[in-house]
């Protein structure tokens, strides 16, 4: 493929993670908190790469990678971005993991050996926003949102990334198993 196209550059968990992450959306779903079933299995989003071609990126993921290790990382807070945001006109609650070197040094070296190509519209208010999507809701359920988020006091869930996953036109193109 010599065609310059758009990939999205997502981080996805191991089979525990999913089925944590799966378990909480199943519960706002059985609350009708969340309106739409996320069609993607959990997974924090790193950016889109533009106008490349399919050999370059795999050529430079494959280079960034081969010495990158499975990141443990644990999801500490729950987060809202509103309605009428970069990417829905719901408003999308999410997991937030707690600060992580080695998640931070991957989100640095993808952006930076894409530099012109990397886009991330993944931001509230130009600052990048670390998040594993659970559901799409309308703001009539903000108030069993927050009384669901409550209800979680002390929440921890300790995750691990296991692959760094491309998607072209939102199909799955190709998996990069961590080390």
């Amino acid at each position: 493929m010599n065609n310059k196209n758009n990939f999205t550059i997502v981080l996805s968990f191991d089979k525990k993670t999913n089925e944590k992450i799966t378990q909480i959306q199943r519960e706002l779903i059985n609350l009708n908190c969340s309106n739409t079933i996320i069609k993607f299995s959990p997974h924090l989003t790193i950016g889109d790469i533009e106008s490349v071609s399919y050999k370059e990126i795999n050529d430079k993921l494959i280079s960034i990678l081969k010495n990158t290790k499975v990141i443990n990382l644990n999801f500490v807070s729950f987060g809202i971005f509103p309605a009428n945001n970069n990417f829905t006109k719901s408003a999308v609650l999410f997991l937030t993991p707690a600060f992580n070197d080695e998640l931070q040094c991957i989100f640095n070296i993808i952006k930076t050996t894409f530099i012109g190509n990397f886009k991330n519209e993944h931001a509230y208010k130009n600052e990048f926003v670390y998040h594993c999507s659970l559901g799409i809701f309308k703001n009539d359920n903000k108030y069993k949102i927050m009384n669901y988020i409550f209800s979680k006091k002390n929440f921890l869930l300790s995750a691990k990334v296991v692959c760094l996953d491309i998607f072209f036109n939102n199909i799955l193109y190709k998996k990069y198993y961590l080390q």
